[in-house]
Parts: structure tokens; sequence; C-alpha cells
């Protein structure tokens, strides 16, 4: 495992994007995280003096705090266990029950035993497949595909764990799930020195934000900032073709 760190991630993709483009300003985003590498993409970028045009972050966990919905958002899951509803679902599956032929009860029962199997075997065989991923990196062997998402998983939540992100002298524009706590938006907000816009698309959780039906309340900002910081850029005098005792002064303005 080369990149266990926010830091060396962030090292290696500013390393492949600077074979593409050496000089800023670079405009930058990423979700969930993804938004997380990008901060800290822009944090190692402004500490060599390269200009940072924007930063969208999307529903970014902050490190050292809980990935936990707000309380109105859990309701759903507290009816699911509630004594109530149990007993509504057991009478509803009775009656439907009544009502089907014989030759139908069977299969209606095993759609429904294998429904409530199935999460139970996935949450028993994580064990086996973090031993077979060890076993496969101990021996130079390939993951196989379908054990490739658990461990990117793994090492995203590692490095989250382990990161402590900076104050950044920065604009960040952050886009947040109804659903999920504004804890998380909050404590980004402390870091950003040049300002924060908090945009919430509703009605929706982590994965559901980039879902087709939810992508346009954020996308349409995201073109929106693209084109006003690249006005911005534009509208800025040409450092490169100014005296180098005009780009310091330039510089140290801009990082004030």
């Amino acid at each position: 495992m080369a990149f266990t760190e926010i830091e060396s991630i962030a090292a290696y993709y500013l390393s492949q994007m600077l074979t593409v483009q050496t000089e800023g300003p670079y405009f930058l985003g990423g979700f969930s995280f993804g938004g997380t590498v990008a901060f800290e993409m822009a944090q190692q970028l402004r500490r060599t003096g390269q200009d940072v045009a924007l930063l969208f972050m999307i529903d970014s966990l902050y490190p050292g705090l809980p990935d936990r919905p707000l309380s109105g958002s859990i309701s759903g899951s507290a009816r699911t266990h509630s004594p109530g509803s149990h007993r509504g679902r057991i009478a509803r599956h009775w009656n439907s029950l009544f009502r089907l032929k014989r030759s139908q009860k069977l299969n209606y029962i095993w759609v429904r035993v294998k429904g409530i199997a199935r999460p139970a075997i996935r949450k028993g065989t994580k064990p086996i497949n973090r031993l077979i991923i060890k076993f496969c990196l101990g021996w130079g062997k390939p993951i196989p595909f379908s054990l490739r998402n658990q461990y990117i998983l793994g090492i995203y939540f590692f490095a989250i764990s382990r990161y402590t992100p900076r104050c950044y002298g920065g604009h960040v524009i952050y886009i947040k799930s109804e659903k999920r706590s504004g804890d998380h938006a909050s404590n980004w907000s402390n870091l950003a020195g040049g300002g924060f816009e908090r945009c919430e698309v509703p009605g929706c959780d982590h994965m559901e934000i980039i879902n087709s039906a939810n992508a346009p309340f954020w996308t349409d900002k995201l073109k929106k900032s693209l084109l006003k910081s690249q006005e911005a850029c534009t509208a800025m005098p040409d450092l490169k073709s100014a005296p180098a005792a005009s780009r310091k002064r330039a510089f140290k303005a801009k990082a004030t």
C-alpha cells in the first residue's frame, strides 16, 4: 500500500496533474473522499505559491466526526425496528399469503427470506474477504475484482482517520446532502479563511446526491462557479509579465 495518507495521495494526484498543467490557476473539486483529497491538493498548491481559483467539495466527511445522518432522517430506520412496525409487517405478509395460491406461497416466503439473509451473509463474509485481501497483498497477487471496492474503501477510511486538515486561506464551496449531519460542513467552514459557501441538496442522502435526479441541484452551481472563477482570473493582471518585485508584492497581497 503505497498511499495510505491524504497528504501522499494528494501529492501523487498533483504530480500527475502538473504533467498536464504546470502553472495555475487551478480548479479543484471532488465528491466524498475526493473532496477531502482536493482540499489537501489546494493546500499543497498554495504553499508553493500557486493560485487555486476554485475549490468545490461535494458532501465530504470531516475527519474525526462520525458519519451519522440527521436525527430526522433516521426516522425510517427507527420505524423499521420499532415493535409496531414489525407487527404491521407481519400482518401485511400474513394477509398477502392468505390471498395467494398454495403454489405461490413457497416462492413468496423464499424471496423474503433471501432478502433478510443477504445483508447478514454480506456482514459475515467481510472478515473472510479481509483475509483474502491480506493474502493477495502478502503474496503479491492481484486482489479479486469483487473485493477491490472493499479494499479501496478501507484505505480511504484509514487515511481519513489519520488526517488533520489545516486552515486554508482560499474560498471553499461545499455541497451538502440534506440527510448528512451539518457538523461536517460547519467544521470545514472553520478552516476556510477565504470564505465558505454551503449549498444543500434537498431530500437526499450521501450516495443519492450524485443521482441524475439530484445532480442538477449542484451541477448548476458548479458551472456558475467555474465561469465566475475563470472570469476573475481573466480580469487579473498578467503577473508573469510584471517585474520580479511586482510579482512578489502581488503574491504577498494574495496570501494575506
